[in-house]
């Protein structure tokens, strides 16, 4: 029954892995003449290869969606050229090796003010606003927004206030949930409470609102944080809380992003030289997923830009970035400038300086209980001058890290895959899948191995032509 029925489609929806299933597995029930595939920019190369080859005498294939948005999800314990090949999506590798295709330019979903910093940064200026995005809803979110930044302090375009903007909670700090592999954040969800508590009091409709969590833990925190408030049990129940990663292609009236990173200078005070306490605060191995805990530190997973890009294009009104802003920008100041796309995170902080959309914090402070003993433990006055100088290190740096729109531009966008060197057992190199200075440095390896050690034995057999 299920071959004729199949015999008898004209469109089939599937996901690419369910195609390879037993009702498809020879493919001469359903013979499809085009294959569309939606969401390609999270697909990997073996997943679209279930559906071409499951399926026979197919004559076109059209990928739709976004390259610059997640890439494939890999689950591997190594970080290796492997792991960054398969994160390649079939429509980046086509964008890379310049094949054509066709740009939809035209964004109807966010505000200006939202749609300005990931426009230049993840899409070169290409993006045009539709004359729709200008109007506000009929709730007049956006006026109730610019309000409430401006008696925040944030002055924004022409100083009537922003419906978008970074809020710098200074203290936080991250920690490892209690009896849990994820990442909290105290001091970023308790302000996030009270920025919650002043929007609602701004007349917001709390339908209105969700809230994108960079780690699990933290949207469980959240989650308890809002349960604890004494507002009505319908209010609670209306302000949803999910991660970055389960909500691309959803959107929200209002946007508030918890990047949760934080560092807390104090946890590292006493560890100099101490590497059994240092290790103790770090993962094993940086493979760009949340499972990978590093205190104090900017990981890959939170570096990401496509996942930034993600979280900061899901809003059509209003937008607020909770963050850490000592601690986005410090990877630069740590390491060599890699360019536009490397430099996401610390680029969103400085455009939001340049336009007078960002609102620091420095009053509240981490309430979680390892935090909570450790500031017993020093008095108050050292720990005003540890952040002091903490402050004191940073604060040149981020005044020169303010991005104009200008800035943006001139920034060349590098989109190759900077790969980590890589070498199998055997001596052989195996090379990404773009050409990069790395398949370059991996040639000359290869021709040194092939010249044998000064006795004249090669090091590697010489493989037969």
């Amino acid at each position: 029954m299920v071959t004729r029925v199949l015999a008898d489609t004209s469109i089939l929806f599937t996901t690419c892995s369910n195609a390879g299933g037993k009702l498809l597995e020879d493919g001469l029930s359903f013979k499809p003449t085009v294959i569309f595939c939606d969401e390609a920019g999270q697909v990997g190369l073996a997943s679209l290869c279930v559906p071409l080859t499951t399926f026979h005498d197919w004559e076109g294939l059209y990928l739709f969606g976004d390259a610059n948005q997640l890439q494939p999800m890999v689950l591997s314990a190594m970080v290796n050229e492997f792991v960054h090949n398969a994160k390649m999506s079939p429509l980046a590798l086509l964008r890379l090796k310049g094949f054509p295709r066709l740009l939809l330019d035209t964004q109807y979903r966010m505000s200006p003010a939202i749609s300005s910093f990931p426009n230049h940064q993840f899409y070169d200026g290409n993006l045009k606003n539709h004359p729709k995005s200008d109007l506000d809803n009929a709730n007049g979110t956006r006026q109730k927004l610019r309000q409430l930044s401006l008696r925040e302090g944030v002055k924004g375009y022409q100083n009537k206030g922003s419906e978008y903007f970074l809020l710098d909670v200074k203290n936080g700090a991250s920690r490892i949930e209690v009896n849990g592999t994820s990442l909290v954040n105290y001091a970023n969800a308790d302000r996030i409470v009270v920025l919650l508590r002043d929007m609602i009091a701004s007349l917001i409709q709390p339908e209105e609102i969700k809230i994108l969590s960079y780690y699990q833990g933290q949207r469980k925190l959240l989650r308890q944080k809002i349960s604890e408030t004494d507002w009505a049990q319908s209010v609670k129940d209306a302000i949803q809380i999910h991660t970055v990663d389960s909500f691309q292609g959803k959107e929200s009236s209002i946007i508030i992003v918890d990047i949760v990173s934080a560092r807390d200078p104090l946890m590292f005070k006493g560890m100099k030289g101490n590497r059994a306490a240092r290790e103790q605060l770090e993962g094993e191995l940086d493979n760009g997923s949340d499972g990978y805990l590093r205190l104090g530190a900017i990981t890959s997973h939170v570096r990401n830009g496509n996942r930034l890009n993600v979280a900061l294009t899901r809003a059509m009104n209003g937008l607020v970035v909770v963050c850490q802003e000592s601690l986005l920008v410090r990877h630069i100041q740590t390491s060599k400038n890699r360019g536009k796309a490397h430099n996401a995170v610390s680029n969103m902080c400085g455009n939001a300086r340049a336009r007078n959309c960002y609102l620091g914090d420095d009053q509240t402070e981490d309430s979680h209980p390892q935090s909570l003993e450790l500031h017993a433990k020093w008095k108050v006055e050292d720990i005003k001058l540890i952040r002091q100088r903490e402050l004191y290190l940073n604060l040149g740096f981020i005044q020169d890290l303010k991005q104009t729109t200008r800035d943006l531009k001139n920034q060349k966008t590098d989109r190759s895959i900077k790969v980590p060197k890589y070498r199998t057992g055997k001596g052989h190199t195996t090379r990404p899948i773009e050409e990069s200075p790395t398949v370059v440095a991996a040639e000359e390896h290869d021709r040194e191995q092939w010249r044998g050690s000064r006795r004249g034995r090669p090091k590697v057999a010489m493989p037969r032509k």
